[in-house]
């Protein structure tokens, strides 16, 4: 089990407001982050030491290994903003068509869409993330 990457900002905001002046924020956010961390079936060590040695040994992007999901590495807001931001720059037609065929994928299967490493090279390229 792990966290996602929305989770895991979701869970530094938490965190960060523990040191609020005000006691009841600092309440709040500490049992907003034990329901985040629960929900995801961790506990605090795995945050602390499983998730943190986890995610320093992951040698390659996770969109760099087959099988890899939408999921595996954007949020449904974050994927939503890199596809607007390719197909705003896609110039081709092959380009146009391409990003077309994954806006359809992911409209039909959302965070289940599997991408390969090729596909993610294309995505990540024309929305000027590589």
């Amino acid at each position: 089990m792990s966290l996602s990457q929305s989770d895991r900002r979701k869970l530094i905001g938490l965190l960060g407001q523990m040191g609020h002046d005000n006691i009841n924020v600092r309440a709040a956010s500490g049992a907003a982050a034990e329901r985040l961390i629960k929900a995801a079936g961790l506990t605090w060590e795995n945050i602390v030491i499983g998730e943190v040695v986890a995610a320093s040994s992951h040698s390659v992007h996770p969109a760099e290994e087959d099988n890899c999901t939408i999921g595996d590495v954007y949020s449904a807001a974050e994927f939503e903003e890199i596809l607007a931001d390719a197909e705003d720059a896609a110039e081709t037609d092959w380009e146009v068509d391409f990003i077309e065929s994954i806006a359809a994928r992911y409209r039909k299967y959302r965070l289940r869409t599997k991408i390969s490493p090729k596909q993610w090279s294309v995505i990540e390229r024309l929305a000027g993330i590589a």
